[in-house]
């Protein structure tokens, strides 16, 4: 489904009988970033989305959307 929404395609709605959501947050954030540079905040939260990325395909989630500190998933089952 994501890749036929990135394509430009109209796709229909699915049903997923369960759900689950994920929020993601780092503690002490802004203590720990106020000692980083901006090109160490983007390499810490890159490495972190590869790790989450790694965790889904992991155990099969189907990722809905992500923003810059939180993402939400959903899981097939």
């Amino acid at each position: 489904m994501a890749d036929g929404l990135k394509a430009g395609m109209t796709m229909k709605p699915q049903l997923f009988v369960e759900a689950s959501v994920s929020f993601v947050v780092i503690y002490n954030f802004t203590t720990i970033v106020s000692k980083m540079t901006p090109v160490q905040i983007v390499d810490l939260i890159n490495h972190l989305w590869i790790i989450f990325d790694d965790i889904a395909a992991k155990h099969n989630v189907y990722k809905v959307g992500r923003r810059l500190l939180n993402s939400c998933l959903s899981r097939r089952y």
